[in-house]
């Protein structure tokens, strides 16, 4: 199952997979997008979660060129309860590994989940399914 979602100019900002193999949800994000596309993607994913009730997600940020600290709050607010109560209990965050956007609004969010869910950050795909493998994050 993969869902994909486009901007104004109908470029794909996200692309939203199901990965029934290992038991996850993939998030691979592109481009320069708004906070709208944001939530959009964001809320796209929950819907998936919510659907399928795995417990862990890979937010892939490596193609990504926006900045995300705006959108923190509404994301601890609004997201986080609903992925919670739908079962989310690892988060692998990947970011840009060229430009690192987005690293710090990352950490600032890991620290604010700590007490809910298990996230970590990393540069590359590898490093986060390796996470993912080794980490009690698979049933």
């Amino acid at each position: 199952m993969k869902k994909q979602l486009q901007d104004f100019k109908n470029n794909t900002f996200i692309e939203i997979e199901y990965d029934e193999e290992n038991g996850w949800i993939y998030n691979r994000w592109s481009g320069l997008i708004t906070m709208n596309d944001i939530k959009k993607g964001a809320l796209a994913c929950l819907e998936v979660l919510e659907e399928k009730k795995v417990k862990v997600i890979v937010n892939d940020h490596t193609k990504l060129i926006t900045k995300w600290d705006s959108i923190n709050d509404w994301l601890a607010k609004e997201w986080i309860p609903r992925a919670m109560e739908s079962g989310l209990e690892c988060f692998a965050h990947v970011v840009n590994p060229i430009h690192h956007i987005g690293e710090s609004a990352a950490m600032a969010m890991k620290e604010r989940v700590a007490e809910n869910f298990r996230m970590e950050i990393f540069h590359t795909i590898d490093d986060a399914k390796y996470w993912i493998e080794n980490h009690e994050c698979k049933d």
